[in-house]
């Protein structure tokens, strides 16, 4: 099984990220790999959170947000959205919808290898 279809749920579609990495599938794969074993963003939103800081929790939901975009995780993206927007329009951490993004970002990871 290709990570397209082990991420199906989670992502854009296959043309579509195809479009953004030239056609070039193992750039995406490579960056997805990277995403796994590099990114600590999730857990600097997570420190954030904990601390109610909503300034950092902003920065770095809008960092992850960008990296779920080029990425294809339309579903990690937009639940980042939601939170940026709770954060910045209302000032508050909205955990309702941190928990679904917790969950989301945990089930791409585990479908990384």
């Amino acid at each position: 099984m290709d990570y397209f279809e082990r991420l199906q749920d989670h992502i854009v579609g296959k043309e579509e990220i195809m479009k953004r990495f030239c056609d070039q599938e193992e750039f995406w794969i490579k960056y997805i790999r990277r995403f796994k074993y590099d990114d600590k963003t999730f857990g600097m939103i997570k420190q954030a959170v904990k601390a109610n800081d909503i300034e950092k929790m902003c920065d770095y939901s809008h960092m992850l947000k960008g990296v779920a975009a080029t990425l294809g995780f339309c579903r990690m993206e937009k639940l980042n959205a939601e939170i940026l927007a709770a954060a910045r329009n209302e000032r508050r951490v909205d955990i309702r919808t941190f928990k679904m993004l917790e969950e989301e970002y945990e089930a791409v990871i585990n479908k990384i290898y």
